[in-house]
């Protein structure tokens, strides 16, 4: 007869759970917040000293908490918190201000000198630095990691960097 799938028993160690639900959860678990206090929650996979890793961001009030969660086992690697005024605008309230991500994505990829199809795993958010808004971007083309910051307003870029 072939067993049925139960829960675990009482003592028994339910497999842990991942992906960036499990990986949200445990960092608002050490930031000893709730999911539903958390605003502006940005969550990314990435790789890290050859393991994937989330890293997290989130506001609770006036205070930036940022995360760097294993993927596989959801321990916290790093984290570090910090009293912030919220950031001011974002593209949805300020209509024309950015130039959006389309156009952030393609200056990096030109600036890069790589097509877009040939660009794998193009991830772009937009955030704030030091009082400027940039589109942060990360993709991959072959073995080489590429990373943009762009300005959101100009198009600029401020930061490339690659790693092979």
């Amino acid at each position: 007869q072939i067993p049925s799938t139960q829960k675990p028993a009482a003592g028994d160690q339910a497999p842990a759970a991942t992906g960036e639900e499990a990986a949200k959860s445990a960092a608002f678990t050490h930031a000893g917040v709730s999911a539903a206090d958390a605003e502006a929650v940005r969550c990314k996979l990435d790789w890290e000293n050859g393991r994937q890793v989330y890293d997290i961001e989130f506001w609770v009030g006036n205070t930036e908490y940022d995360y760097e969660i294993d993927a596989s086992t959801n321990a916290v690697l790093e984290s570090k918190q910090e009293q912030n005024s919220r950031p001011g605008g974002t593209a949805a309230q300020q209509p024309g201000s950015f130039i959006g991500e389309e156009a952030a994505k393609s200056a990096a990829l030109s600036h890069a000198g790589i097509s877009a199809a040939d660009a794998g795993y193009v991830q772009c958010e937009l955030d704030e630095d030091d009082g400027r808004w940039i589109y942060e971007l990360e993709f991959r083309a072959g073995s080489v990691e590429y990373e943009y910051e762009i300005d959101a307003s100009s198009g600029t870029v401020v930061k490339a960097a690659q790693d092979r």
